[in-house]
């Protein structure tokens, strides 16, 4: 067992000594107890300081921008060299602990100081939805769903495994079940502002985008200045037909980002409703340029374009959302369309 020490601002420390015993951490009488070697690393670190310029802070020179958790690379490479050490004294045996006896006053007064320094007992709801977050960053969305799975049912309230795999179902696409779980995540006050957001994302594309609007509200409350957000909650508004509160939120989001061409797009289409084609044509051709990947962007224009009888410019328009997207039936009508028409 390798401990790890506290780098604080001027000295390399140790953590949790056994009650009533400074000599003693917590974490080597344990090992004691099963017989397992352990090392307190901070005794390499303490050296190393000590050949340092006077006043070198450990916390600054051990941990990732100073911040006193994460190690910085310096100290990685301090604990590999401390370890090779350790594991060549281990195999010499020059490092050996007998199995000691199972003391239960030892127990009890590790089991007391452990729950003063946590305020509870050990949460396997904690360690599981942790091991979901590194599976889920490593793109094993599987095995992220069981350890989030695994993390409910110790706590079947723990928001933020309820929350987590919300959204690792909408990386899968089962949206209905990811919206089950987002909604009882909204217990969490760290989480409520990005649940409600994918919420509304969640129930958008589930095409029930009236359920939609009440959760980005819920989340710009909270984060007024997200784009994102903001241009999302305008689309909703779209959807639902709500025309002047829509270009409100469109036009919004884009003061917050003008070079979204999603949101330039979904301007243009607003703009198309409420019959002003000029604006429309403008919001449509400036997504376009932001972005002439955007095959949407391409078949609006060329909607709006066939009904002005400007039939040259609808074919192009739809040819080239085809090149994009062959697979979109709304852009083959409306070039048959065009093609008839001139």
């Amino acid at each position: 067992v390798a401990i790890w020490p506290d780098f604080g601002v001027d000295e390399v420390g140790d953590q949790h000594p056994m009650p009533g015993d400074s000599e003693r951490l917590l974490v080597e009488r344990l090992a004691a107890m099963y017989g397992l070697p352990s090392v307190r690393l901070s005794d390499w670190f303490r050296r190393d300081l000590a050949a340092q310029p006077a006043g070198t802070s450990p916390r600054a020179r051990y941990s990732f921008q100073g911040d006193g958790l994460h190690p910085n690379r310096e100290a990685a490479g301090m604990a590999a060299r401390a370890l090779r050490e350790v594991v060549a004294e281990l195999d010499a045996g020059r490092l050996a602990l007998s199995r000691a006896a199972v003391a239960s006053d030892d127990l009890a007064a590790i089991d007391a100081a452990l729950r003063v320094g946590q305020g509870s007992e050990p949460s396997y709801a904690i360690a599981y939805a942790d091991a979901g977050i590194e599976r889920q960053r490593a793109g094993d969305l599987d095995a992220a769903a069981r350890y989030y799975r695994m993390a409910l049912e110790a706590d079947p309230e723990w928001e933020p495994a309820l929350y987590n795999l919300g959204v690792l179902l909408v990386q899968q696409g089962r949206l209905r079940e990811a919206a089950e779980h987002l909604e009882s995540a909204l217990g969490s006050m760290q989480a409520r502002s990005e649940a409600h957001y994918t919420l509304g994302v969640v129930y958008t594309n589930l095409g029930e985008p009236a359920r939609a609007v009440p959760h980005f509200e819920q989340a710009l409350r909270r984060q007024s200045g997200d784009a994102r957000a903001q241009r999302d909650y305008g689309v909703a508004l779209l959807l639902t037909g709500q025309l002047p509160e829509a270009e409100a939120a469109l036009q919004k989001a884009l003061f917050l980002a003008p070079d979204d061409p999603f949101a330039h797009y979904r301007l243009g289409e607003v703009y198309a409703r409420a019959g002003r084609p000029d604006e429309a044509e403008a919001s449509l051709r400036r997504a376009i340029v932001l972005d002439p990947s955007l095959a949407d962007a391409h078949g609006s224009l060329g909607v709006l374009l066939l009904y002005q009888r400007r039939f040259d410019e609808a074919a192009a328009a739809f040819e080239r959302a085809l090149a994009l997207r062959p697979d979109s039936e709304q852009a083959r009508r409306g070039l048959a369309a065009a093609r008839a028409g001139r």
